[in-house]
C-alpha cells in the first residue's frame, strides 16, 4: 500500500476499509520509511562536513524567486512528468552530469499553480474558479488522494492555508523554516521550495518544489528560502574551484562571474 494523503485520514481509511492487519502493515511501512529518511538526512549532512565543497543538501539558500525561470516539466500541466526523474528527497545532494539541464522544458510562469496564484491574488479570482483547483479536484476523484489532499474539503482548507501564507509573507516577509518549526522538526524544516542547479548556475524548479511559495515570492518581490536537490557536475566544478581559491579575487576569471550566486555563499572567501 502506498501511503498518500494526510496521515490521520489515511490511517482511518485503512483501518476501516482493509482491517487491522493491513493497518499494522501500513504503520510499520511508514515507520520504516521515516527511519530511512532520518538516516539519509544525517548521513548526507555528515558527508558534507567532510567535503567542504559538497554542500549540505538540507542547508537552504536564499534566492530571488524571479531567478527561477524554468521547471523540468515536459508539459505545462499539474502532475506532468519531468524530463529528468529526480526525487526531491532521495536525490538530495546528488551531482549529476549530462544534458538533463538542457532538455526541452516548461517555464515556471506557464505552470498552473503559478497562474492560479497570479489570478487569485492579483485579479481576485476565487481559487475554485482557477484551472489548478479543477485539475486537483479531478485528480482526487480519480485517485482517492492526490497532492496531499483526500477530498474536496482538504483541498479547500489547503487553499485557505495559502491565503494565510500570502498574508503572513506580505506582512512579515519570508520567515525561515527553522524559525517556524524549531530545531527538531526535520520534516517541517525541509518543507520548502526546492530547486536544481544547472551547469551555468541556472535555478530550475524541482519536483515537489513549493510552487505556491515561489509564486507568492514572485508577486510580492520577496526573497525565499530554497533547498538545492541536484547540482550539475559542471556547476559543482565551479563550487570546488571557488572553495580552493584563496579568495574570489584569486579564482580563475571563468568562475569569478558566478561569485554572487547564492549557492556559493558557503564556499566563497
Amino acid at each position: 500500500m502506498t501511503i498518500t494523503g494526510s496521515l490521520p485520514t489515511r490511517a482511518t481509511r485503512t483501518l476501516r476499509d482493509e482491517g487491522a492487519i493491513e493497518f499494522v502493515k501500513t504503520a510499520t511501512e511508514y515507520g520504516s520509511y521515516q527511519v530511512r529518511r532520518l538516516g539519509r538526512y544525517y548521513g548526507r549532512s555528515a558527508r558534507a562536513r567532510l567535503e567542504p565543497a559538497r554542500a549540505d543538501p538540507w542547508r537552504p539558500i536564499t534566492i530571488d524567486p524571479h531567478d527561477v525561470e524554468w521547471t523540468l516539466k515536459a508539459a505545462p500541466s499539474h502532475g506532468a512528468a519531468d524530463v529528468a526523474d529526480f526525487d526531491h528527497w532521495w536525490d538530495a545532494g546528488r551531482i549529476v552530469d549530462g544534458d538533463w539541464d538542457r532538455r526541452p522544458r516548461v517555464r515556471f510562469e506557464e505552470m498552473p499553480k503559478y497562474r492560479a496564484v497570479r489570478k487569485h491574488f492579483l485579479e481576485g479570482v476565487p481559487w475554485e474558479e482557477t484551472a489548478v483547483f479543477s485539475d486537483l479536484q479531478e485528480a482526487i476523484a480519480e485517485h482517492g488522494s492526490f497532492d496531499g489532499c483526500d477530498d474536496l474539503e482538504d483541498l479547500r482548507e489547503r487553499y485557505r492555508d495559502i491565503d494565510r501564507l500570502y498574508e503572513r509573507i506580505r506582512e512579515e516577509g519570508y520567515r525561515s523554516r527553522r524559525d517556524l518549526c524549531g530545531r527538531c522538526e526535520i520534516s517541517c524544516r525541509l518543507d520548502m521550495p526546492t530547486v536544481h542547479i544547472g551547469r551555468d548556475g541556472t535555478l530550475i524548479s524541482a519536483q515537489g518544489g513549493g510552487y505556491h511559495r515561489l509564486a507568492i515570492g514572485r508577486i510580492l518581490d520577496v526573497p525565499v528560502e530554497a533547498r538545492v536537490v541536484v547540482r550539475h557536475r559542471k556547476w559543482q566544478d565551479v563550487r570546488e574551484t571557488i572553495a580552493r581559491a584563496e579568495s574570489v579575487e584569486h579564482a580563475p576569471q571563468t568562475v569569478r562571474e558566478y561569485a554572487a550566486h547564492p549557492d556559493l555563499e558557503d564556499v566563497r572567501r
